[in-house]
């Protein structure tokens, strides 16, 4: 079959788009004389905007309504795709390229969307480095992966840009200064320390003579504005003042960066800027910087002895168990939090626990909805919450898939370590509340005490799970039942 026109799904966040750049090139070199469209989302679009291995870059949001999804399935049929490859692994992306009539459509078979490719390639066993996970795909089309190449080149319009507000924040033109990355999507999990950062940022400026520029988002601000106020050196604040054609051409420009697992890591390496990227809940060598200027780090952890200082604490999942279970949270207008949710943390406020929110929500890392979602649902939450007059002391999420490999996904205990850490909990006079068996695992991985609550998936999870090695430690009826009689000390 000849293949004149080829559409490419791009990966829906920045970092995950980096890494697929070798199996693009890739396509590029097989199908030299192929007209090539790259479909993604608006936030990742500037990465691709002057790149030479493309000849259409097409951006669409997320469709969320049926008028959408009508509109974008007509484009790609007016467009005549001979051949539709897929990188997201979501039902979304297949259905969309299916109901597009492309005639041959290549993917991995996952999320149950196998019988809409014409090409269904069955993930391995083994979790490669993500580059390798997408030219594996690309092998499919028999292209020669051998050398991949991840290397793009900033504009110099990019360039002149970053400089413009680098001069502007306080770092002369030609100066050479390093960049800090101290935030990552997804929550403190991701994170190193604010003084830590500080810390390295002011001897490396100290002795090598570098400027300090830190980057991140806008609801990143603040947190920077802490590393600049515990720093020496001349340090200037972008956080949120960037687009990603502007933060190019900052990276490009700098002569390190320092970060934490995220998108301008991998941009960052990508541009063959020295990159050293500090590494926590998740594995380096599935999603570590791809090149070889980057180092990854990972900071030893001692173990925590408990002492009289520590705190006890509930762990509690968020969906069946503290609200309703709705499946995935597209619209945040869907969360509803079960009426006993309020007066059960009340409580656990009042007894002196820590109150403690864990939940995975794969819905990002599918490209079902993004972090700022989440961030609605909880904001949903803690106002229901503050209406009874309780609160979290704290909430963390997992965005990452079932494959991922990740260290903060539930079974894994990498929230309930960071908790841990940040809370000066007790694991072991802890207590994990959820609806799934993959809740009491992970309260087995700490030695905490568990509880399964049958609403939600909880009657079925309890059937499915009854001569499963680990069990609850305790059944209830819902989250205030559980409250109740850990409160009571029946479980101590």
């Amino acid at each position: 079959m000849r293949v004149d026109k080829i559409l490419i799904r791009g990966p829906n966040w920045i970092g995950d788009a980096v890494l697929a750049i070798p199996a693009m090139k890739a396509i590029r070199a097989h199908f030299s004389d192929a007209e090539i469209t790259l479909l993604v989302r608006p936030w990742v679009a500037g990465l691709f905007i002057s790149v030479p291995f493309i000849d259409n870059l097409w951006s669409e949001p997320r469709p969320s309504w049926l008028l959408d999804w009508t509109r974008i399935t007509r484009q790609i049929r007016r467009r005549r795709f001979d051949l539709a490859l897929l990188f997201p692994n979501s039902f979304e992306s297949a259905l969309m390229i299916f109901l597009g009539r492309v005639p041959r459509r290549v993917g991995y078979a996952t999320d149950g969307r196998g019988w809409m490719l014409t090409e269904a390639v069955l993930p391995g066993d083994e979790s490669p480095h993500q580059v390798h996970y997408y030219l594996d795909l690309v092998k499919t089309l028999c292209l020669n992966t051998e050398r991949p190449s991840i290397q793009i080149e900033a504009t110099s319009e990019e360039r002149a840009n970053a400089r413009r507000l680098l001069n502007a924040e306080g770092i002369p033109y030609g100066a050479p200064f390093l960049v800090l990355n101290p935030g990552a999507a997804y929550g403190s999990a991701k994170r190193w320390y604010e003084d830590r950062f500080a810390e390295v940022a002011d001897i490396l400026a100290r002795e090598v003579s570098l400027n300090v520029a830190i980057i991140g988002s806008l609801g990143e601000r603040l947190m920077a504005e802490n590393i600049r106020k515990r720093m020496k050196s001349c340090t200037a604040v972008l956080s949120g003042k960037t687009s990603l054609e502007t933060l190019i051409g900052v990276l490009a420009e700098s002569s390190l960066m320092i970060t934490n697992d995220s998108g301008p890591m991998h941009i960052a390496a990508a541009l063959g800027v020295p990159t050293v990227a500090v590494f926590g809940s998740t594995d380096e060598r599935v999603t570590g910087p791809y090149g070889s200027r980057t180092r990854n780090w990972r900071p030893r952890m001692s173990p925590i002895t408990p002492t009289n200082s520590m705190h006890r604490a509930i762990f509690m999942d968020r969906d069946g168990t503290v609200s309703e279970e709705v499946g995935y949270m597209y619209d945040p207008g869907r969360y509803k939090p079960f009426a006993w949710a309020g007066p059960a943390i009340r409580r656990i406020n009042e007894s002196g626990m820590k109150a403690v929110l864990i939940t995975n929500q794969s819905g990002v890392e599918r490209g079902y909805f993004d972090e700022a979602g989440v961030h609605a649902v909880h904001d949903i939450l803690q106002a229901e919450l503050e209406r009874h007059g309780a609160k979290l002391d704290a909430i963390y999420f997992c965005p990452h898939g079932p494959d991922a490999g990740c260290e903060c996904r539930k079974p894994n205990p990498g929230m309930l370590l960071r908790a841990q850490r940040e809370l000066a909990i007790d694991l072991t006079e802890s207590y994990v509340i959820g609806d799934k068996h993959v809740d009491v695992e992970t309260a087995y991985a700490v030695s905490a005490k568990s509880v399964l609550v049958l609403t939600g998936y909880g009657r079925d999870e309890r059937e499915k799970h009854k001569d499963s090695e680990h069990q609850p430690h305790l059944v209830a009826e819902d989250l205030m039942e559980a409250v109740e009689v850990i409160l009571a000390g029946a479980l101590r």
